[in-house]
């Protein structure tokens, strides 16, 4: 032990070893999100529904590959007009979807509020009337053709994806041996469902 004032040096250098020493038990946090490339359709497909996590994503994809020249997609309609049509008027529904057990309504107006109906039945009185005041759908629960059930927002993501009994007969056919296989098995299998599901829903909302 020593009476001595410690130098600035002997301080950075007790702080270095310091932080060396506590860095490998500190406390860390990984995310683990996946995406697959559909080149004859030419979609990159993304499991998240952060714009965020996306960004880094694709960023990285750039800098690892030198670029990706992608884009969003964009409609000829507005999702939320379409979808408020489809609560109001449900025969306008296309052929391959019916509507779920969930819905959020948005004002349009400068006061932004939002309502959000869940459960067995959607109160289709009520909703019409919160429509008729000026509410638009931004969020819709569907199911398509009867294969996934899956929630629409009005930025044309795609939320809460779960296979439909029929789906879910063919993973469990598949007698994955172990977690790995079974998620590859269902990979597989929602990859195929989204190359059918992808155009049909932009068609739905006008094309591109």
């Amino acid at each position: 032990q020593q009476h001595r004032k410690v130098t600035r040096k002997e301080k950075t250098e007790l702080k270095e070893e310091i932080t060396n020493l506590l860095l490998p038990k500190s406390f860390t946090k990984t995310s683990r999100y996946f995406a697959y490339l559909c080149p004859s359709k030419g979609y990159l497909v993304i499991n998240t529904s952060s714009a965020k996590l996306a960004d880094e994503l694709t960023s990285y994809l750039r800098k690892t590959i030198g670029s990706l020249p992608i884009r969003l997609p964009a409609v000829n309609q507005a999702p939320s007009s379409i979808m408020t049509h489809w609560v109001t008027e449900p025969s306008s529904l296309p052929s391959f979807m019916t509507v779920g057990l969930e819905c959020e309504l948005t004002s349009q107006g400068e006061e932004k509020g939002s309502i959000k109906y869940k459960g067995l039945e959607l109160d289709q009185e009520q909703i019409d009337q919160q429509i008729k005041s000026g509410m638009e759908v931004t969020k819709l629960a569907v199911e398509w053709r009867e294969s996934l059930t899956l929630l629409l927002g009005s930025d044309l993501s795609v939320k809460r994806i779960k296979f439909g009994d029929m789906l879910q007969d063919q993973l469990d056919d598949m007698n994955a041996e172990d977690a790995a296989s079974m998620f590859d098995a269902g990979f597989t299998i929602m990859t195929a469902e989204f190359d059918k599901l992808i155009p049909e829903i932009l068609e739905a909302f006008g094309g591109e």
